[in-house]
Protein backbone atom coordinates (compact mmCIF):
# COMPACT_ATOMS: atom_id res chain seq x y z
CA UNK A 1 0.00 0.00 0.00
CA UNK A 2 1.44 3.34 -0.94
CA UNK A 3 1.55 5.85 2.07
CA UNK A 4 0.12 8.76 -0.11
CA UNK A 5 -3.77 6.56 -0.08
CA UNK A 6 -3.48 6.71 4.24
CA UNK A 7 -4.88 9.80 5.04
CA UNK A 8 -7.83 9.31 2.83
CA UNK A 9 -7.97 5.62 4.02
CA UNK A 10 -7.76 6.55 7.92
CA UNK A 11 -10.76 9.39 7.33
CA UNK A 12 -12.46 7.18 5.17
CA UNK A 13 -12.48 4.23 8.03
CA UNK A 14 -13.10 6.72 10.38
CA UNK A 15 -16.45 7.95 9.07
CA UNK A 16 -17.64 5.02 8.39
CA UNK A 17 -17.19 3.94 11.84
CA UNK A 18 -18.55 7.20 13.02
CA UNK A 19 -21.68 6.75 10.66
CA UNK A 20 -22.48 3.37 11.89
CA UNK A 21 -22.20 4.39 15.84
CA UNK A 22 -24.41 7.50 14.76
CA UNK A 23 -27.46 5.55 13.07
CA UNK A 24 -27.11 2.92 15.94
CA UNK A 25 -27.92 5.76 18.83
CA UNK A 26 -30.53 7.10 16.20
CA UNK A 27 -29.32 10.79 16.52
CA UNK A 28 -30.65 13.92 14.38
CA UNK A 29 -29.50 15.07 11.43
CA UNK A 30 -27.91 18.64 12.87
CA UNK A 31 -26.07 15.98 15.16
CA UNK A 32 -24.79 13.34 12.96
CA UNK A 33 -23.49 15.88 10.34
CA UNK A 34 -21.21 18.00 12.96
CA UNK A 35 -19.76 14.44 14.00
CA UNK A 36 -18.95 13.12 10.98
CA UNK A 37 -17.25 16.48 10.26
CA UNK A 38 -15.18 16.71 13.13
CA UNK A 39 -14.40 13.23 12.40
CA UNK A 40 -13.67 13.17 9.12
CA UNK A 41 -11.47 16.44 9.74
CA UNK A 42 -9.46 15.12 12.73
CA UNK A 43 -8.86 11.86 11.67
CA UNK A 44 -7.32 12.93 7.85
CA UNK A 45 -5.30 14.96 10.11
CA UNK A 46 -4.30 12.02 12.13
CA UNK A 47 -3.52 10.35 8.86
CA UNK A 48 -1.41 12.74 7.43
CA UNK A 49 0.68 12.50 10.33
CA UNK A 50 0.98 8.95 10.08
CA UNK A 51 2.25 9.57 6.13
CA UNK A 52 4.90 11.59 7.60
CA UNK A 53 6.03 9.16 10.27
CA UNK A 54 5.90 6.34 7.61
CA UNK A 55 7.71 8.06 4.74
CA UNK A 56 10.62 9.05 6.99
CA UNK A 57 10.84 5.61 8.77
CA UNK A 58 10.71 4.45 5.12
CA UNK A 59 13.76 7.11 3.90
CA UNK A 60 15.41 6.05 7.13
CA UNK A 61 15.54 2.52 6.15
CA UNK A 62 16.18 2.68 2.22
CA UNK A 63 19.46 5.01 3.97
CA UNK A 64 20.81 2.29 6.02
CA UNK A 65 19.91 -0.52 3.22
CA UNK A 66 21.91 1.85 0.64
CA UNK A 67 24.78 2.10 3.19
CA UNK A 68 25.03 -1.51 3.82
CA UNK A 69 25.23 -2.20 0.16
CA UNK A 70 27.66 -0.19 -0.51
CA UNK A 71 29.80 -1.19 2.59
CA UNK A 72 29.56 -4.75 1.79
CA UNK A 73 30.83 -3.80 -1.86
CA UNK A 74 33.76 -2.27 -0.92
CA UNK A 75 34.66 -5.22 1.52
CA UNK A 76 34.38 -7.51 -1.88
CA UNK A 77 36.97 -5.65 -3.67
CA UNK A 78 40.47 -6.67 -3.27
CA UNK A 79 43.01 -4.22 -1.58
CA UNK A 80 45.79 -3.46 -4.31
CA UNK A 81 48.21 -2.07 -1.84
CA UNK A 82 48.55 -4.99 -0.20
CA UNK A 83 48.95 -7.06 -2.89
CA UNK A 84 51.85 -4.18 -3.99
CA UNK A 85 53.64 -4.21 -0.51
CA UNK A 86 53.56 -8.26 -0.80
CA UNK A 87 55.50 -8.71 -4.00
CA UNK A 88 57.91 -5.44 -3.12
CA UNK A 89 59.19 -7.05 -0.28
CA UNK A 90 59.86 -10.45 -2.37
CA UNK A 91 61.51 -8.40 -4.55
CA UNK A 92 64.00 -6.98 -2.09
CA UNK A 93 64.31 -10.78 -0.43
CA UNK A 94 66.28 -11.83 -4.03
CA UNK A 95 68.56 -9.30 -4.05
CA UNK A 96 70.48 -11.21 -0.94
Amino acid sequence: MKSKFLPPLVMLLAGFVCSILSLQQRVDLMTFTTRLLSVLVIFYIIGGIMKLVLDKALMVMADKDTSENESEKADDTPNDNTDDASAGSDAGNTDE
